[in-house]
């Protein structure tokens, strides 16, 4: 009677809560929750080796802006080639049509310490003094040593006249002590005619000072040009230090004066 009893309560409790009467087990349904947070945490670490492998924004950045924006056309050679012919083509054509730098370019070097002059030196009334050869405008010169400045006088008038050269010499280091200096004609028209020194020597001298002179006894300091001429006058610049063993930098300059 008893067992009847138990089956029939069974049985309700069987039909009430169906649920009951299945239980599952965790390991048929799928993986633990052990399994699962262990695949998790393996996935969280590869993810967290791939982020470190990648470049911080600032980076990227910064290497942006030295290889510059990424070119997105691509040119053959031949292009290439023919964008070159057409810049050089352009170039060349402003040139033709603006030769100004021609100008510019051959008027340069004023700012040299040391340049070759040439051209106009002095003139007075219808007479020009000017470099018959160019040289330099700073002389370089040792004990004993000479340099020939190589001038002309032009008349461009009807008639003769007469004229006085002075020279100058400045020395560009400090005062320098002389035994003597010279100007001398190497070759000049003026049969006799001789630049006198105007410096008392011996002496230390920073400027060394010459005036034209008929001839070396003449108190006259005046030459002679005939009308429409052009003469050459070569005159020989010679140093005599007290010091054997120096040696100096000198300025150079003639004046002319018409006298008549």
């Amino acid at each position: 009677m008893k067992s009847k009893i138990a089956l029939i309560a069974l049985l309700v409790l069987t039909l009430t809560f169906p649920s009951l009467g299945c239980f599952s087990n965790d390991e048929d349904e799928g993986p633990s929750m052990a399994q699962t947070v262990k695949d998790h945490t393996a996935q969280i670490a590869s993810l967290r080796t791939d982020v470190n492998k990648k470049a911080d924004q600032s980076t990227v950045d910064a290497l942006t802006k030295l290889i510059g924006a990424p070119q997105s056309d691509t040119y053959t050679k031949a292009q290439v080639d023919a964008q070159i012919k057409s810049a050089v083509d352009a170039a060349i054509s402003k040139l033709k049509s603006d030769q100004s730098w021609i100008e510019e370019a051959s008027s340069g070097g004023g700012d040299s310490d040391s340049e070759d002059v040439e051209g106009e030196l002095s003139k007075s009334g219808s007479l020009i003094l000017s470099l018959d050869r160019s040289i330099e405008d700073e002389l370089y010169l040792g004990d004993g040593e000479s340099q020939t400045i190589k001038l002309s006088v032009t008349n461009s008038d009807t008639t003769s006249h007469t004229f006085r050269l002075t020279a100058n010499f400045d020395c560009n280091d400090d005062a320098v002590a002389m035994t003597n200096a010279s100007l001398s004609a190497d070759y000049s028209y003026s049969a006799g005619a001789v630049m006198k020194l105007n410096t008392t020597m011996p002496a230390t001298v920073q400027t060394i000072n010459f005036t034209s002179r008929r001839s070396s006894t003449a108190t006259d300091t005046t030459w002679y040009i005939g009308k429409g001429k052009t003469e050459s006058v070569y005159l020989k610049y010679t140093v005599d230090y007290v010091d054997a063993a120096a040696n100096h930098t000198w300025d150079w300059d003639f004046t002319i004066k018409e006298v008549d």
